[in-house]
């Protein structure tokens, strides 16, 4: 099982990177530079966004596919 966090604020990456997990920082509260001083692994822009659907595939082809849909 993989675990992902998707965070939007500075704290709550850092709450993700001290407890060793992947986070994903979301750019529609806080500018670019602010989560990803904060450890963020990958900034995106929404859900939708290619960058994390790429992420996705690779972890769970099957699951990212139907999400997709």
């Amino acid at each position: 099982m993989v675990f992902i966090l998707v965070k939007d604020s500075a704290s709550g990456i850092r709450a993700g990177v001290a407890a060793n997990v992947p986070v994903v920082g979301l750019t529609t509260r806080n500018p670019e530079k602010v989560l990803q001083d904060a450890g963020a692994s990958l900034l995106i822009k929404d859900f939708q966004d290619p960058k994390l659907l790429s992420i996705l595939e690779e972890i769970e082809p099957t699951v990212a596919a139907v999400e997709q849909v």
